[in-house]
């Protein structure tokens, strides 16, 4: 846990107890909520994101509408609530809690960079303290993470939930305790929220197996490389991709493996596909991470390296440079905890918020390489993002 008032922080944390046990000691369930409807609340016309031409999710959503899933169409129709936000307004400086899943890989690195830069720069003055739970990767511990935050006292939770339905009472209750929740990237089952910021993982997952199917001609054989079983980042991409996939009987899925956002990870599991199968006609990677891992993983066996999927990290495009592969990008923007922290402003505010924000991805691919690959950089840079220039030395990017 990190705080902007240390001294307070170190008493409250030296006399906090599970927010859980706590419940238990004075006979009140630790899952009492009020759901809330997802659709509940209407307004006048609020802010909106710029989208960017490559990737827009508005046209996205009006040219296949009906042939989205479910929880797609869901996100469409969340795209148009302007949420009430009244009940909320309070005047600044506000106490917020950001609990997530930890700087656990480069792209929550950046991730997290973009909420410190809103707090401290982009809104200076705004934010008297700032409360950090950091699950370390662990769904488990993120639920004490939430429960501590709780006990903390914040006036809104910034939630990047590691699993979908283990935190999703804990936010029925903060919620109806009157703290309003908004969600950073992934979300719990709980509908009872105030607002989403993500871009669609659906989409991402789709584009990418856009690609690859007409790079194969339609008829061929993939490996699906993912990221934390179970994430409902990574289990939106795959869906994604295999909608796609399942259109075309002639492309066929040798298989699929977790690797933990690790390209370490990754590159043991394309060996095994290496070792099984003569001949792979291309790379579904969920990550950058991934098809970096990948990537070497074909090259060590001095086999051709097939087109990838994979995002604007700066191993990835290194790796694509230096073997001349064929790829497509697409980002996963690490300035949606920019966004997030935007929301939280408004919301705090009294102003009415949209209750889901797609922030736009960028797409690219081989011929604009050199645009967005930087060589200066290590290979844990992502590229595409809203930070200072200073921010990009001070996370240690420049390489020595």
């Amino acid at each position: 846990m990190r705080c902007m008032n240390q001294r307070r922080n170190k008493v409250m944390y030296s006399k906090r107890m599970s927010r859980r046990r706590f419940l238990e000691l004075v006979g009140v369930s630790a899952g009492v909520g009020v759901s809330a409807s997802l659709l509940a609340h209407t307004g006048a016309p609020g802010w909106a994101l710029a989208q960017t031409p490559e990737v827009s999710p508005t046209a996205e959503a009006t040219e296949s509408f009906a042939d989205l899933p479910p929880d797609e169409r869901m996100r469409a129709e969340l795209a148009k609530v302007m949420v009430d936000t009244s009940q909320w307004k309070k005047d600044p400086p506000w106490r917020l809690a950001f609990v997530t899943q930890g700087k656990t890989n480069s792209w929550v690195v950046m991730f997290d960079a973009h909420v410190d830069y809103a707090v401290q720069e982009k809104y200076a003055g705004m934010f008297s303290d700032f409360f950090y739970g950091d699950a370390q990767g662990n769904a488990e511990k993120q639920l004490d993470d939430f429960e501590d935050a709780l006990v903390w006292g914040p006036d809104v939770i910034l939630l990047a939930p590691m699993g979908q339905a283990a935190i999703s009472a804990s936010v029925d209750e903060a919620m109806a305790e009157g703290i309003p929740i908004i969600y950073n990237s992934s979300r719990a089952d709980s509908d009872n929220f105030v607002s989403w910021v993500e871009a669609s993982n659906y989409r991402q997952g789709k584009i990418f197996a856009e690609w690859l199917a007409e790079k194969m001609n339609y008829k061929g054989t993939y490996i699906a490389l993912s990221g934390i079983a179970g994430l409902s980042v990574v289990e939106d991409r795959l869906r994604g991709g295999r909608d796609v996939f399942k259109k075309y009987p002639d492309i066929v899925e040798l298989g699929q493996a977790y690797c933990n956002f690790s390209p370490t990870e990754a590159k043991k599991a394309t060996e095994a596909f290496i070792a099984a199968n003569p001949h792979i006609d291309a790379v579904w990677a969920d990550s950058g991470l991934e098809s970096w891992g990948a990537i070497e993983a074909f090259a060590e066996a001095k086999r051709d390296i097939p087109p990838c999927s994979g995002e604007d990290l700066n191993g990835f495009l290194r790796r694509c440079k230096e073997y001349n592969v064929d790829f497509i990008a697409v980002n996963y923007p690490v300035e949606i905890g920019l966004h997030a922290v935007d929301t939280v402003v408004k919301v705090m505010s009294g102003e009415p918020v949209p209750k889901y924000v797609d922030v736009p991805s960028i797409k690219f691919g081989k011929d604009e390489l050199d645009k967005y690959f930087r060589p200066d950089l290590s290979d844990d840079y992502w590229a595409v993002h809203k930070l200072p220039e200073e921010w990009i030395e001070k996370l240690g990017f420049k390489k020595t």
